[in-house]
């Protein structure tokens, strides 16, 4: 089974006000980066082992920095509401069950 995972790095970098987002992926055996060409399409590299040549996929100034994760950000859903509702109604399906269960027993 072909495992990969994806991961995105944020780092500021030092001495710059600029941001770097580096897009990467290992498919378990090689690591990929992630850059756009002129037209905008992302393109995988096959990073080789002890080579310090990976360039982040945008450079964002600081001052779009902020304005940009919340355009991200905006049409997400909450997750977090996500996850309480499906544990409450997990949990409400669970005690329905307890109920039919003791109430079978007592009658």
């Amino acid at each position: 089974m072909l495992i990969e995972e994806f991961k995105i790095e944020v780092n500021r970098k030092p001495g710059y006000d600029l941001w770097e987002v580096y897009l990467g992926r290992y498919d378990g055996k090689d690591l990929y980066v992630y850059n756009a060409d002129k037209g905008g399409n992302l393109i995988a590299t096959r990073v080789d082992e002890g080579k310090d040549n990976v360039k982040p996929l945008l450079k964002v100034p600081s001052m779009l920095w902020r304005q940009l994760v919340l355009a991200i950000s905006k049409d997400l859903p909450n997750i977090q509401k996500d996850v309480v509702d499906s544990e409450l109604k997990a949990t409400k399906y669970h005690l329905e069950d307890m109920r039919k269960l003791v109430l079978k027993n007592k009658y």
